[in-house]
């Protein structure tokens, strides 16, 4: 690979974690629309614990508005590991917190995550799966 075409394992997941980041704000801010729409392509699916599959944007944002719902006003994104499958994917492994509005842990979470890089050159969550950690 080309010196500017290849990156290490610390830059990819540098940009994951960058990526983890705009997910962590938007939600925080409540536009899950706009969560949806920077971070998931249209037939990205979203694999929440003991819920069926949910795909495209609509079922995607009822999945985090079920999260809201719920009380949980933050999520916390650590990237454990990230593994560049090729050029157009990444598979991650990671940990989640999520907070209460008042700022008490509701709940841990682990994660894996199949990015896609979409023809603009952005990475996008392809295939999203959570389960708890307690």
């Amino acid at each position: 690979m080309g010196g500017s075409q290849s990156s290490t394992a610390g830059e990819i997941k540098d940009m994951i974690q960058a990526r983890n980041g705009v997910f962590m704000k938007t939600f925080e801010e409540g536009d899950l629309g706009e969560l949806v729409r920077a971070m998931y392509l249209p037939d990205s699916k979203v694999l929440p614990p003991g819920s069926p599959t949910q795909q495209g944007p609509e079922a995607i944002a009822g999945v985090f508005k079920g999260l809201k719902d719920n009380g949980i006003a933050r999520i916390e994104l650590t990237t454990k590991e990230c593994d560049q499958l090729s050029s157009d994917y990444i598979l991650e492994e990671g940990e989640g917190v999520l907070y209460k509005e008042e700022g008490s842990t509701a709940g841990k979470v682990k994660y894996v995550v199949t990015w896609k890089k979409h023809s603009n050159g952005e990475w996008y969550m392809l295939y999203d799966i959570f389960n708890s950690l307690e």
